[in-house]
């Protein structure tokens, strides 16, 4: 009787070799390719070695070789099967004695070959069946094949003409027991390590997510027109861009770049308004949220803004985040327009002044035709030069109005000697109220 249990205990154990080397594969490879394959090989070799070292009961064999066969089925596949099923028939017919035993094998694989093609599909959906799911069907197939065991022996002792013992009861309950939870424990074990895997391939998807995110994020900052930094929980520095660096004065050397990063950002920024950023940080990682804070020194304007970063799952503080923009430029923009504005302003001023002067020039034009009417016509010279004056006065006011209306000044070609000639008696005229000559 202890011969037989040790026996019976190195069945078991050999049964669940391919699990073990399973796991022993899968922590290698770290992957789930070439199954079929790795089941074919050991599930085969297990299943051999059951058949060779099966104890014999009263001229039956007492072998825990369907399970391998079983667990390798249904994980390998259909190929799995076709390949376990040649290997069982090379091995068990030669061991065949009696016609009991060649009937019992045909009708073992005329009725558990199909058996498992009709089973295999319908384990391998791993998206609908759980683990608990494939662990009951997978006992209902070994319980099957359980009860076929027991009437097999049932006939076998009927056709020599043996009766149950106590002993022989003992060990079938033993080999029974011992066979279920062979192949609870086989499922067991493969989904432990299928979980394993799917957990690692999860945990590989957010990690690449996590790194395509974040490097979303730095290129964002890197790319905006506003300096950003950004600090965790703890008041370390996880983010920052250019543009920050060379607003808020930060480090600028390779070296100094790389210290940044992980940095405690009280210790980076500089005097003035690095106080501000300082304050506004603290606050807003005390949940105080400050929008458009302004600073100026000198010549130099900045609009300084925080935002305090919460978890979405419970809203605890997760950090800060410090946006700074140069309004400098802006600043000398908005008053460069005001100036602009008010030169506008000047010259609609201007321009109704000037349209209202025209009117008396128009009279001193008509008054100056009428006297040179009457004059000597030795005179007639000068008032010509008078309303000549008038009129390219009045030429003037209409180019400014031109000009202050943003009208479309009509450009032509004329001679400079006619601009000359036309100088030359308002210069006589100067220079004789001097007491000069040309």
């Amino acid at each position: 009787m202890t011969s037989v249990l040790k026996e019976l205990l190195l069945q078991f154990i050999v049964s669940l070799l391919p699990v073990f080397a399973f796991q022993l594969w899968y922590d290698k490879d770290q992957r789930w390719k070439g199954i079929p394959i790795f089941m074919s090989l050991f599930c085969g070799g297990s299943m051999v070695l059951c058949m060779v070292t099966a104890p014999d009961l009263l001229g039956y064999e007492v072998d825990f070789r369907l399970i391998p066969y079983v667990i390798g089925s249904l994980y390998g596949g259909v190929p799995t099967l076709a390949v376990l099923t040649v290997i069982y028939i090379a091995v068990r017919v030669p061991m065949l004695e009696g016609s009991w035993e060649v009937i019992n094998f045909i009708i073992f694989v005329i009725g558990f070959v199909p058996l498992m093609l009709y089973a295999i599909p319908s384990f391998q959906r791993t998206s609908v069946l759980g683990k608990e799911q494939k662990k009951r069907r997978g006992l209902m197939i070994m319980s099957i094949l359980i009860l076929y065991y027991i009437i097999s022996v049932t006939g076998i002792m009927l056709f020599n003409g043996i009766w149950w013992t106590n002993m022989m009861i003992y060990v079938q309950l033993i080999s029974v027991c011992a066979s279920l939870m062979a192949t609870w424990l086989s499922i067991f074990m493969i989904e432990n390590v299928k979980e394993k895997q799917q957990l690692y391939d999860e945990v590989k998807r957010m990690s690449v997510n996590y790194s395509n995110e974040v490097e979303k994020l730095q290129q964002f900052i890197d790319e905006t027109s506003f300096g950003v930094v950004i600090v965790d929980r703890e008041g370390k520095i996880t983010h920052f861009n250019d543009i920050a660096k060379t607003v808020l004065s930060l480090p600028s050397k390779d070296s100094e770049v790389k210290d940044l990063l992980g940095a405690s950002f009280p210790l980076i920024f500089q005097d003035g308004h690095g106080d501000v950023c300082i304050k506004l940080l603290s606050q807003a990682l005390n949940g105080r949220k400050n929008t458009l804070v302004p600073y100026v020194s000198g010549d130099k304007m900045l609009l300084l803004s925080t935002i305090s970063m919460r978890t979405s799952v419970n809203a605890e503080n997760a950090g800060a985040s410090l946006i700074v923009q140069d309004v400098t430029e802006l600043r000398q923009l908005q008053s460069e327009v005001g100036r602009m504005e008010r030169l506008s302003l000047i010259g609609q001023m201007a321009a109704s002044i000037t349209h209202e002067i025209r009117n008396p020039m128009a009279v001193i034009r008509g008054f100056v035709q009428l006297i040179q009417e009457r004059s000597p016509k030795n005179q007639e010279e000068y008032f010509q030069i008078v309303i000549d004056e008038l009129d390219r006065a009045n030429m003037i006011i209409s180019d400014f109005l031109s000009l202050a209306q943003n009208r479309e000044l009509a450009m032509e070609l004329t001679s400079l000697h006619d601009v000359v000639n036309e100088l030359i008696p308002l210069l006589s005229a100067d220079a004789n109220l001097r007491g000069q000559s040309i």
